[in-house]
């Protein structure tokens, strides 16, 4: 039980903190992928959405919505595209 009280602690902690970030918002799927986004990203918060979308963290989604929450995200200003051509280049807001 001391591990789950501590799990549970956790995720009540992430909630807190998602709620801090204005990311309470935002669906499942979509925190997945910014999450993953901010994980793969570089010292100048740059990402390539290939190499977000290989993170383990959504090994489960499918290519749709991945795509789907990718949009989302830059609709909403938690991503930037990066460039003037469409070349998957993305650059995480802070």
């Amino acid at each position: 039980m001391k591990d789950r009280s501590r799990v549970a602690a956790l995720r009540n902690m992430l909630r807190e903190m998602e709620v801090d970030l204005g990311l309470e918002t935002l669906s499942q799927h979509q925190r997945d992928v910014y999450y993953a986004a901010c994980l793969v990203a570089d010292e100048y918060h740059a990402v390539q959405s290939d190499k977000v979308r290989q993170h383990p963290l959504l090994s489960d989604m499918a290519r749709p919505t991945f795509y789907r929450a990718l949009s989302e995200l830059v609709a909403r200003g938690f991503l930037q595209a990066d460039g003037i051509r469409k070349d998957g280049r993305y650059r995480v807001k802070t």
